[in-house]
């Protein structure tokens, strides 16, 4: 398994993991649209505080 930073090529696949986790038990989140999670992806990687890492298998 590689440990990467996280980058915009990853966001897709980042947004439809969090989506398939997070409606799930036991927090059951829903959302209005998948790109509702998407905008929240793509907003937090244009801050320049946001340091992400993806984990590759």
């Amino acid at each position: 398994m590689d440990i990467i930073k996280m980058s915009k090529e990853h966001i897709e696949e980042c947004v439809d993991l969090y989506i398939d986790v997070f409606t799930k038990a036991p927090w059951n989140d829903t959302y209005d649209s998948r790109e509702q999670v998407l905008s929240f992806f793509q907003n937090h990687m244009t801050n320049n505080y946001f340091l992400g890492y993806v984990l590759k298998g």
